[in-house]
């Protein structure tokens, strides 16, 4: 597998290893492997409840179902047409962390306050992801992500501006192109979506003022970076998941002030 180390040409951020804010604007963290759909996943579901039932005590079954309409006098009728188990869900006994294993994705979701830094969540890659890898049989993904969820909370002062709330919130860069808008003392809702393609890498960045009440404004920045490449080695996804997060540690950096990025480390 090639290792591609600048994916999209952000300024590259050092720092220690074990690098952490004292809190962080985090929503939710997603590590995703998707693989071809051939597998028989369901079939091995007593083995993978005994690989991850010390660190995932609360399961279920993710059930698919397929619906249809019919007319009934002249009135619509949904009906159930049929359903099938397509994986299992597993939940931590704090509720932080949930590890899906389907058909086709083993997706690890990580609340925000359950998330300190990549070092802490290698072990879950290591020890549930790489293992269940194996377990499946699945020697090759065709696609491994991480997707960070960022929503910044702010409590509005009499008289502001949700355009000057974003100010100082983002780099000038993102933002610059709204400020000519003629209604721009009125903003109540900006969302902004880019794609970015740098192959075999894709970013989805999508960041901006979100609709809320007048008591809570929140500000969203929302990375979303995958390589998308067909024959993936899954015995080589800590690598590629460490360099994907340095990326979009590099990119989170980028989008939001120091200020801001300050006060993360204010907080106890």
């Amino acid at each position: 597998m090639l290792i591609i180390d600048n994916m999209f040409g952000f300024p590259k951020i050092t720092r220690p290893e074990d690098f952490h804010y004292k809190s962080n604007f985090l929503k939710s963290v997603i590590f995703q492997v998707k693989y071809d759909r051939q597998y028989d996943v369901c079939g091995k579901k007593e083995d993978i409840k005994k690989l991850v039932g010390r660190r995932f005590k609360n399961f279920k079954d993710i059930i698919t179902g397929e619906v249809q309409f019919s007319f009934q006098d002249k009135t619509p009728i949904l009906d159930s047409k049929s359903s099938s188990v397509e994986g299992i869900e597993f939940q931590s006994e704090r509720k932080l962390e949930v590890l899906g294993v389907t058909e086709e994705a083993i997706t690890l979701t990580i609340i925000g306050a359950g998330y300190v830094n990549f070092s802490g969540v290698q072990d879950l890659i290591e020890s549930c992801i790489n293992e269940l890898l194996k377990l499946i049989g699945i020697k090759d993904i065709n696609r491994l992500a991480i997707r960070k969820i960022n929503t910044i909370e702010v409590i509005p002062k009499q008289e502001m501006r949700k355009y000057d709330v974003m100010k100082e919130i983002y780099n000038k860069v993102l933002i610059d192109g709204i400020s000519y808008f003629p209604a721009i003392n009125q903003l109540e809702h900006h969302f902004n979506n880019n794609t970015f393609i740098s192959k075999p890498y894709q970013l989805n960045l999508n960041y901006g003022a979100l609709r809320s009440d007048s008591s809570k404004w929140s500000f969203l920045l929302d990375i979303d970076l995958f390589r998308l490449e067909r024959g993936l080695e899954s015995n080589n996804i800590l690598e590629e998941f460490v360099l994907i997060n340095n990326e979009v540690f590099n990119i989170f950096n980028w989008c939001l002030l120091e200020s801001i990025k300050e006060s993360l480390n204010e907080k106890e």
